[in-house]
């Protein structure tokens, strides 16, 4: 009885390894060379590769034969997105667990031994991996500081589920290039038992792009993407979301679309008042009876589109405050010179606080990493991708929106 006991438990410690590759052979080559000096190794890797060149294919057939470990190779015809590639791999594996890695994200060498240990000791099906994102010159730094932080995050590389339990999930989203990890971690995370694994334990990645132009188009893509995904989560939502910054920039400018003016029998007097007011007094009552919505941390998109309206609201009020509150009478006690001026210097000076200074400090940077001038350089990549990933989440919903 002890005798199969304890053959049952040494063979529920092994690990099937899915990677997806696509191009990028110099990092794969880091990553896999982490995989095969693990202090656990695991009992088989599964490479899918979606690379148009023999590269990534001529290496693994270089590779001397590991004794512990089978290395199947699979090269995909079309191109694969990481979720289809993820998919396929699972659907191969043999073995009790599957374990996710991308081909830049590089593990330490306890990894697989300690992700397992921590599976085992809380009985859990699941065990969600984390990455420390690491730069190598200053723009990287800039990137990582304004936007993912120093303190390692949760991801779907570094995860380890038991393969019985990845079979009853539907899997990865397959169409899209970004986003489809967070939809299946979320609906992962509701159906097991699971657990983070610890901090020192976290995946490390530093092939962040080098050059502005390449990160607003990496931050643009992926949220284009991400859009896509939130749809199919919660369509309802994002059609609202959509609706309601369309209103806003609608409303104000109503009565000006009118041939005729207030002639016209769709003229409806101080329209934007009574939306500013509406605005408010839905934010008020979200913010006492549903917090998270207006919080900063939520992602959703109405909360996103709630965001947008109040900002695109109070920019409306301030380039017209003199005109409509105080009648552009200088005289008057509600008349501020210059009102437009000091709104956008406000709106300016505080996005490049919050990325500049609270979110680094929040997300584990130090004073000497960003002071005293660094912190200048770091606020303005965030507010310039900021600025790149609303065109991208907008535009991804229109496509979406269309196809359907």
């Amino acid at each position: 009885m002890n005798a199969n006991k304890n053959l049952l438990t040494e063979m529920n410690q092994d690990i099937s390894v899915v990677i997806p590759a696509y191009f990028n052979l110099d990092e794969f080559k880091v990553t896999f060379a982490n995989l095969l000096s693990q202090s656990k190794q695991s009992k088989e890797i599964i490479i899918i590769d979606s690379s148009k060149d023999d590269l990534i294919q001529d290496y693994i057939e270089s590779i001397s034969d590991i004794e512990e470990t089978d290395i199947i190779y699979v090269r995909s015809q079309e191109r694969l997105f990481p979720g289809a590639a993820r998919n396929l791999g699972a659907s191969l594996a043999k073995h009790y667990w599957i374990a996710f890695l991308d081909s830049k994200t590089i593990p330490s060498s306890d990894w697989l031994k300690l992700t397992l240990d921590t599976a085992i000791s809380y009985k859990a099906d699941l065990v969600f991996g984390k990455t420390k994102y690491k730069a190598c010159t200053t723009f990287q730094f800039f990137v990582i500081a304004s936007t993912y932080g120093y303190d390692p995050i949760i991801t779907l590389p570094g995860t380890l589920i038991s393969r019985e339990k990845f079979l009853l999930t539907n899997g990865f989203n397959s169409m899209v290039r970004s986003g489809e990890d967070i939809k299946w971690r979320a609906e992962a995370s509701k159906k097991f038992t699971h657990i983070n694994v610890d901090d020192e334990v976290a995946l490390s990645y530093s092939s962040l792009p080098k050059s502005l132009y390449k990160a607003a188009k990496k931050f643009f893509t992926y949220q284009m993407h991400g859009a896509l995904v939130d749809i199919q989560i919660n369509a309802k939502s994002v059609f609202l979301a959509i609706f309601l910054i369309i209103i806003s920039l609608i409303v104000p400018r109503w009565n000006s679309l009118l041939p005729g003016w207030d002639e016209h029998p769709l003229y409806i007097p101080d329209i934007t008042k009574i939306y500013i007011l509406s605005i408010t007094f839905v934010a008020m009552f979200l913010l006492i009876f549903n917090r998270s919505i207006l919080a900063f941390e939520s992602n959703s998109p109405i909360a996103r589109a709630f965001k947008l309206a109040i900002l695109i609201l109070a920019l409306t009020l301030a380039l017209r405050w003199n005109y409509v509150v105080a009648g552009f009478v200088e005289s008057s006690s509600l008349y501020i010179p210059h009102v437009t001026k000091i709104f956008l210097s406000l709106i300016g000076i505080s996005a490049l606080y919050f990325r500049g200074i609270y979110f680094p400090f929040k997300n584990g940077l130090m004073s000497k990493d960003i002071f005293p001038f660094r912190w200048i350089g770091v606020g303005m990549i965030g507010i310039i991708l900021d600025i790149i990933k609303g065109p991208g989440y907008i535009i991804g919903a229109i496509w979406k929106i269309l196809k359907i």
